[in-house]
């Protein structure tokens, strides 16, 4: 652990411990959301590694925050050009990947489950060819709505007219392979949070005299429990060393993240399962913390994709170079 890493730890806990309203907007005055740009680009500096560890550490606290997505719009805005950049840093932004092409279709343009739309002045829209709109939020109608976990995902419907506002184009691979980077990353805190939360109550609460965790069952839960971290925490480590690398392709970089992505989705259902199983009927109570982590991972395991789409591109891989590319993509170093 390096003193960067801690200073972001600390920081992330001071701010955790506030509302959401405040926290939100010191995450947007200190610059989080430009970390992992360049300052000469418009951000804050620092790298995506730092990025991803402060998205984790959020995650890992159980607390809910736009850091996420605001971060990658700040990216692909001041990615859109230097003209984009000087304001990105102060604007509180969200985003939103459309899955067609603008010029596909006529009439309002209806953007849903939207992040924090209502929260944001700005939206910033990709479709699928990495054209992109960068639009004022009032500029449409929200219909409000929330995930499992009680967090925002919002419809904006917006003239048809935003279609032909294009602040320009980016590389959309590298955009979905940051977002969806990221969301390993926020759901490996809430996996770590989940399990460290029932380690300590296994350990703690005592029945017949004994604390749970004598019991040979529960012990055997919690192993289970622990290696699901281990596998979620090498498939995104992986992932984000070859995010790191600048001469690797986007496609290979996708690649390892959707093997990240798998990874982590996995291990989601099955610490959510274990950890309701392992506390009983209180893990489900307003009270006590669980439900911060558990409906959290219900709820991300599959925002940006299913498994099942990001089993599909590891499928396609595998089709394309091999059984080799597979096992290269997960296992060979990156240095």
């Amino acid at each position: 652990m390096t003193q960067p890493d801690d200073d972001l730890r600390a920081l992330v806990a001071t701010l955790s411990e506030l509302d959401e309203n405040q926290r939100w907007f010191q995450i947007v005055e200190l610059g989080l959301v430009g970390v992992g740009v360049d300052e000469d680009a418009g951000g804050s500096g620092g790298t995506l590694s730092d990025l991803l560890l402060v998205v984790e550490e959020f995650a890992g606290k159980g607390v809910s925050t736009p850091i996420l997505e605001s971060s990658v719009a700040h990216w692909v805005v001041t990615a859109c050009g230097p003209n984009e950049a000087p304001t990105a840093a102060a604007t509180r932004r969200t985003i939103v990947f459309h899955g067609d092409r603008f010029a596909d279709a006529d009439g309002p343009l209806v953007l849903r489950s939207v992040p924090w739309a209502r929260r944001c002045e700005r939206v910033v829209v990709v479709d699928r060819e990495g054209r992109v709109l960068d639009l004022a939020a009032a500029s449409g109608e929200i219909e409000p709505g929330q995930n499992l976990a009680g967090e925002d995902r919002d419809t904006l419907t917006v003239p048809a007219r935003a279609r032909d506002t294009s602040i320009g184009t980016i590389d959309v691979i590298a955009a979905l392979n940051r977002f969806s980077l990221l969301w390993s990353a926020a759901i490996l805190g809430a996996v770590k949070g989940a399990y460290g939360l029932t380690k300590c109550y296994v350990k703690g609460r005592e029945q017949f005299g004994e604390p749970l965790i004598k019991i040979p069952a529960v012990a055997a839960n919690l192993a289970v429990m622990r290696t699901h971290v281990l596998q979620a925490q090498a498939a995104f480590d992986r992932a984000a060393s070859c995010a790191a690398l600048n001469d690797m392709a986007a496609d290979a970089k996708l690649s390892s993240t959707a093997l990240a992505r798998i990874m982590t989705s996995a291990s989601a259902d099955e610490i959510a399962r274990i950890a309701h199983q392992l506390h009983g009927a209180i893990g489900t109570t307003e009270e006590y913390p669980l439900h911060r982590f558990t409906q959290r991972l219900w709820a991300w395991r599959d925002f940006d994709r299913t498994s099942r789409d990001w089993a599909t591109v590891v499928g396609r891989d595998a089709l394309k170079g091999g059984e080799q590319s597979i096992w290269a993509a997960m296992s060979l170093p990156t240095w």
